[in-house]
């Protein structure tokens, strides 16, 4: 029927259409023809996000009349399905120059957009179709339009995220299962859909039956509900009436409803402002329309005791309190209220506004005057900027007669919790014109005050309460005035950051008050120092300071950290300085002479220092010292040296500056001692200048430390042995000097003694001669940044082998390549480099690109290019072909290009030549390719154009050569056939010499390969049989890896790729293990992968397969790239990577990124980790998505184009190793029948005109990335296996599960399949250019 109704339509539209041609007058070329009703089309429809932020996606409509339109086609979803958002229906589109109102939603043109949070339908709607929002699980808010009419069955089906609907004034019909499924409606408000025909409102085919009974239903007005439960009806007056409200198991009576109960439980339960209720005027809950409607509970308590409560309305006040009674009190006592506000609590009365839920607390209160009255003053509080302000503090009246206070009522906090700072209690308070000491401070007075870090008590304080301060985790230092009696228990628990209590001057506080096991000491931190009052005797355990009347103190040992220090410890000020060390600042003193514990430090002088004495690398003795003052040297018998003290000098640090008992010490040192050597005898040593070259290449001088060795050989070493010689900080290369000149007298550099150089992180060269004989051990340890050690020139260098030299050079960068002396044997150490005497250098293996390689690969030059490449400038030459190993030079003319050399879609050879010199063409083998095929070189002009390359071509920088093969000797024809036309053809030539031949004719007709036609060639083609081949042979797979572990970095293109790759490896290659991770960010471009990357950012979903068979795994906003390489870092063997699409055919976009995430990878991964490259899928024609790209829109063979122009462009200038050619294999699909399927109008293998469908169109990607992983791992198994029964059906993906999004399968017919494989052979034999597939291939 809907068929017919259709074609009835379009012959209707057509007919009129006629009409108007033939009675027309005249067309004026301005109006545009309108369009036969049913025609699809796509138009711009708003996604809003949030924050104001719009953007536009493709939606399909379809017209319905002559100036109207329906959003969707009645068959397939309007939009692509992963969209999120709020969706803004517009009022009307505009379609090739007509515009058209928008009347109808489509039957099912949102479903199952599972992301869809909103819909704002525009008000020119009048019908919403089946199934128009069924399935949409995420939806939230539905708008309905002004003009609707009418509701299609399961138009809502499903929506289970629907809480609310209202119906408009116009809504006259609501078919049955409309909203079947929206199980979390709270509420349905139809009091304007009064044409909505209404008699039972629960019963089967009431528009309302689809709703449970926990829905709260307001039937139109002047409906009456009846008994049925939570329905509220209207009627004309206006009057709310229900028999019944039960929500969560919990019924209101009328009274719970009238006073506002109901509404406030009802939110509570949904935990949202739902409901709302204008109190005195509205009897029972309505939908909440704004805040005044809002209700808020106010709970009056006394204690911790619940009496009664009330409901008003926001900004309203109570229109009376409890009584005395009602709250347990006598009928003549006098009641206080507070509530919590703003951190403290505050008077409540009836001229209170209510803004949201309170809890009020009840009072006796005690007539002004009288003991026990309860007042509010104010506390001072200094930030840290030291600006004052004063906040409220609740006080009560401790004594009427004494005129004293207490701070806080004993029950709650007496001031704002959120006080930051230091707080100041004052000594007294002002009431009634009369002076109050303040002289407690309540229970609780100041508990959980979390920011006061100072606190300033009154100096007539007597008493602190029970958990008076708990809480207060930042404060600092706590000291009591003189006037304190008694401290409640667990009064600092909590103070997690006091560093001390001081109770010296409360010589009237109980002294069981800090006896061990006292309840004031409980939950104290293990750090804090409790000073107990002068003249305390009794012992309090550790962390107690006793002082005794004259002031000197004692303890019985302070435990810090866990650490238990004696006495002794205590004394010498060992206990002072760790305590600072724990709390990183300086909060206790000592007076070293007089004090025999740490003390609150009160001025610089009292600071603890530390000094650590060293006899060599050995930590000998550990002494304090007072700020500014001296310290005896410790004797050389502590220092484990048998030398006198007068034999002994003593250094700061490495020889900076000298120590004696004389020198003030004002900070913590390190002090070396050293046997005193002095001029003229061996060991002297001395400081002299030294040239180096700058960062920025400038010659500079700095100080060196040298040693005389021998005065009788006139010998030097650089370094004392001990400590670094060099003071340069910003050194970049050494040459060191043969000689020095010491008391006019040349004196022999012949040793680099032990950490001469170490840390010296800025050096990058150093270069060594004779007459240098040793280096010690570690000399240059912490050079990380070593390029090489030239020591070429130092022959005498004493270095016998491999252990040697790998001893001596610990500890430097992995890749500083060390030049042995000339004539020294070759050692086995990976980046030593032998020099003969005729000046040829060999190596064992140098490591570069976090690998190692071998001899062969450095005299080819691979070595030099890559760690040229990892410096980042040209600091290694090699002259290839005489050179076997780099060498320091920076000469244009020793300069390394890498030269690749490209088979198909991967670099199948690299080589390397210096600027101006040829490189020799790899064999056939090399390519993998049949030997009996010839084949052409070429490489790309920055306009694509190809250019001949052969082995004259002269290479001026790294170059990508393009192979492909040419035509097969014999096939004189070219028909890729050799047979008797070929014979005869050849004869022909044979016999008539002179004729033009092509170069491509001579190839193909010299049989032989002598350069020469003639008939030998016509014997040899007759008598040699061979096989036409025009793919490469058949690859080695004796050592064929068994495990594939894929990293994918991509974006929603990669799913349409990579999601059916590991079933079809299952049934192709069931002998090896498949796992696959995809980090998807959806629209990202390589700029966003890097920024991703490089700053460990999340990404927005990750999918992995891990080779059990099942589905993929997917997680959301969960995963960072180094997250999942913590584990997986050691099995990964392979890195794709892709262009965002809307960057594809911008050439200027790939780089530097790709560079930079290859690198970023390889140094996470390992350098063994191959890297490859997704050709991604242009557009489809016609999509939408094209006409923003570049500056007028690209058609979709141009964006091919550009892309495929822009990967090979990738190839050359990065350490990508293969192309995957999916988007060539879509292109040729395009040119067959298969560009047919697909969504909408947009067909083209597309289901959105940008994302593939599932199943053949996503079936082409899945075999070319099968096939091309396959073919790169030089495996033998191929997709075009015919004993391997490939599960090619449509059954078969939706058994293992479409994607995510749920499209449905489409083309999976065999002669589709058949198009599909055609499509992918031809990319893989032309990975680059488009090739016609329409007709069958030739055989």
């Amino acid at each position: 029927m809907r068929l017919l109704s259709a074609i009835a339509i379009t012959i209707t539209a057509v007919a009129t259409l006629l009409l108007q041609a033939a009675t027309s007058v005249a067309l004026t070329q301005d109006i545009s023809p309108t369009p036969a009703v049913g025609v699809n089309f796509t138009a711009p429809v708003s996604m809003y996000l949030g924050d104001d932020e719009y953007f536009d996606i493709p939606a399909t409509f379809t017209i319905t009349g002559e100036h109207t339109a329906m959003i969707g086609d009645g068959n397939d979803e309007a939009i692509f399905k992963r969209y999120s958002g709020t969706l803004v229906i517009p009022d009307s589109v505009e379609h090739e120059g007509n515009y058209y109102t928008i009347t109808k939603v489509a039957d099912n043109a949102f479903s199952e957009c599972s992301h869809l949070t909103g819909v704002v339908v525009s008000d020119s709607v009048s019908v919403i179709g089946s199934m128009a929002f069924g399935g949409c699980l995420a939806l939230e808010d539905v708008k309905l339009p002004s003009a609707l009419d009418s509701i299609a069955p399961q138009a809502f089906n499903g929506n289970s995220s629907l809480h609310t609907i209202t119906f408009p004034k116009r809504l006259r019909a609501i078919a049955p299962e409309a909203f079947s499924g929206a199980s979390e409606m709270r509420y349905v408000d139809a009091r304007q859909a009064q044409k909505l025909a209404v008699s039972e409102v629960r019963a089967s085919g009431s528009p309302f039956a689809d709703f449970s009974d926990q829905t709260i239903i307001y039937t139109p007005i002047g409906i009456k509900c009846g008994n049925e439960p939570n329905v509220i009806a209207t009627d004309n007056l206006g009057t709310l009436s229900c028999s019944k409200l039960t929500v969560d198991f919990q019924e209101f009576s009328d009274e719970d409803c009238h006073r506002g109960m109901a509404t406030h439980e009802l939110n509570a339960i949904y935990n949202d402002q739902v409901f709302g209720q204008k109190l005195g005027k509205d009897l029972y809950p309505i939908p909440v329309q704004d805040t005044t409607s809002f209700v808020a509970r106010v709970a009056y308590y006394v204690g911790n005791d619940l009496k009664c409560d009330d409901y008003v309305n926001y900004t309203k006040c109570v229109t009376s309190l409890p009584s005395p009674q009602s709250l347990g009190f006598d009928v003549n006592d006098l009641t206080y209220f507070r509530y919590s506000s703003n951190n403290w609590f505050e008077t409540f009365s009836t001229a209170t506004p209510v803004n949201t839920d309170i809890d009020v607390f009840a009072y006796k209160q005690s007539l002004p005057g009288n003991d026990g009255f309860l007042f509010v003053d104010s506390l001072t509080v200094i930030n840290h900027d030291n600006v004052s302000r004063k906040i409220p503090a609740m006080f009560r009246v401790t004594s009427q007669a004494d005129h004293t206070v207490t701070l806080g009522d004993g029950i709650y906090n007496a001031t704002e919790r959120n006080a930051a700072g230091t707080l100041v209690i004052p000594d007294t308070i002002v009431l009634d014109s009369t002076s109050f000491r303040v002289t407690a401070l309540a229970d609780n007075a100041l508990a959980s005050c979390p920011h006061i870090t100072t606190l300033s008590l009154p100096h007539g304080l007597e008493r602190i309460g029970t958990a008076a301060l708990q809480g207060c985790s930042a404060i600092t230092q706590i000291t009591l005035p003189a006037a304190v009696q008694t401290i409640g228990d667990k009064a600092f628990a909590g103070c997690n950051q006091l560093r001390y209590i001081d109770m010296r001057q409360a010589a009237t506080l109980a002294a069981d008050t800090i006896a061990a096991g006292n309840g004031m000491l409980e939950q104290l931190p293990e750090n804090t120092i409790v000073y107990a009052p002068k003249g305390f005797t009794k012992s309090g355990g550790s962390n107690v300071i006793a002082t005794d009347t004259t002031g000197h103190t004692r303890c019985y040992g302070i435990n810090a950290n866990g650490t238990q220090l004696d006495s002794a410890n205590c004394a010498s000020g060992a206990a002072t300085y760790l305590l600072n060390s724990i709390w990183k600042q300086q909060v206790f003193g000592q007076r070293l002479d007089t004090d025999n514990t740490p003390l609150p430090l009160a001025t610089q002088a009292d600071m603890i220092h530390r000094i650590e004495f060293f006899n060599r690398d050995s930590l000998c003795v550990t002494v304090y010292a007072n700020h500014g003052k001296t310290i005896a040297l410790p004797t050389p018998a502590a220092l484990g040296l048998t030398t006198s003290q007068a034999e002994l000098v003593y250094y700061i640090g490495s020889r900076e500056t000298a120590f004696t008992d004389t020198t003030a010490i004002y900070s913590d040192l390190t002090v070396h001692a050293f046997p005193k050597a002095v001029a003229g005898e061996d060991g002297y040593t001395f400081t002299h200048k030294l040239s180096y070259t700058g960062i920025s290449g400038d010659t500079l001088t700095c100080d060196a430390t040298f040693a005389v060795t021998s005065y009788a050989q006139k010998t030097l070493q650089l370094g004392d042995g001990r400590h670094k010689a060099i003071s340069a900080n910003a050194a970049q290369a050494f040459c060191l000097p043969d000689t020095l000149v010491l008391d006019s007298v040349p004196y022999a550099l012949t040793l680099i003694a032990e950490t001469a150089f170490q840390g010296c992180d800025s050096v990058q060269a150093i270069t060594l001669s004779d007459p240098l004989r040793n280096i010690a051990h570690g000399a240059f340890n912490g050079c990380q940044q070593l390029r090489y050690i030239d020591m070429r020139r130092a022959t005498h260098l004493s270095m016998p082998d491999s252990a040697a030299v790998a001893t001596t050079f610990w500890g430097i960068s992995p890749s500083a390549l060390l030049y042995l002396p000339i004539g020294h044997a070759t050692v086995n150490v990976t980046n030593a480099i032998s020099t003969d005497s005729l000046g040829n250098t060999s190596c064992t293996g140098i490591r570069a690109d976090n690998r190692v390689l071998t001899a062969t690969e450095c005299a080819s030059g691979a070595a030099a290019y890559l760690l040229n490449r990892q410096y980042g400038t040209q600091v290694f030459g090699q002259k290839i072909g005489s050179e076997s190993c780099p060498t320091p030079c920076s000469e244009p003319a020793t300069a390394i290009h890498r030269v690749k050399f490209v088979t198909g879609f991967e670099v199948a050879h690299t080589a390397y030549a210096n600027p101006g010199n040829t490189v020799a063409l790899p064999d056939t083998s090399l390519l993998h390719y049949a030997t009996h095929h010839s084949l052409k070189f070429y490489t790309l002009s920055p306009d694509g154009t190809e250019q001949t390359f052969t082995s004259g071509s002269k290479i001026s920088g790294d170059t990508a050569v393009w192979v492909k093969e040419g035509v097969m000797p014999g096939d004189i024809n070219n028909d890729n056939a050799i047979d008797s036309t070929d014979v005869q053809l050849l004869v022909s030539r044979v016999l008539t010499p002179n004729s033009t031949m092509s170069p491509d004719d001579i190839t193909a007709a010299d049989i032989d390969r002598n350069g020469i036609i003639d008939i030998s060639d016509v014997t040899a083609l007759i008598d040699k049989t061979i096989t036409p081949d025009s793919l490469p042979s058949t690859p080695d797979t004796k050592n064929k890896p068994d495990k594939l572990n894929v990293i994918i970095i991509g974006n929603s293109f990669a799913c349409d790729a990579y999601f059916y790759v590991p079933f079809i490896m299952r049934n192709v290659a069931p002998k090896l293990k498949v796992t696959m991770h995809i980090f998807n960010q959806s629209g990202a471009t390589l700029a966003d992968q890097w920024s991703l990357l490089s700053e460990n950012k999340k990404y927005h979903s990750y999918h992995v397969y891990n080779g059990s068979g099942v589905w993929w795994s997917s997680r959301t906003n969960e995963f960072s790239v180094a997250d999942i390489l913590k584990s997986n870092r050691n099995s990964i063997n392979l890195v794709l990577l892709q262009q965002g699409s809307a960057e594809s055919a911008n050439q200027q976009s790939y780089q530097p990124y790709v560079n930079d995430i290859v690198h970023a990878l390889k140094d996470s991964i390992g350098s063994h980790v191959e890297v490859g490259f997704l050709l991604t899928p242009a557009y489809p024609q016609d999509s939408w998505w094209l006409t923003t790209l570049g500056s007028n829109g690209l058609t979709s063979n141009e964006m091919y184009e550009l892309t495929a122009k822009a990967i090979r462009k990738t190839l050359d200038t990065s350490d990508v190793n293969f192309i995957i050619p999916a988007g060539t294999a879509i292109q040729n699909a395009r040119t067959t029948a298969l560009d047919s399927i697909g969504k909408w109008q947009y067909h083209h293998l597309s289901c959105d005109g940008m994302h593939l469908q599932d199943g053949a169109p996503c079936l082409i990607e899945g075999y070319m990335v099968s096939q091309a992983l396959l073919q790169h791992m030089h495996r033998s198994e191929t997709i075009w296996d015919e004993k391997k029964t490939l599960p090619i059906t449509k059954e078969w993906l939706e058994t293992i599960g479409a994607r995510e999004v749920g499209l449905p399968v489409q083309g999976m017919e065999p002669s589709n399949i058949e198009l599909v494989k055609r499509s992918v052979r031809a990319a893989l034999k032309t990975p680059f250019s488009i090739t016609d597939c329409s007709q069958p291939e030739e055989k």
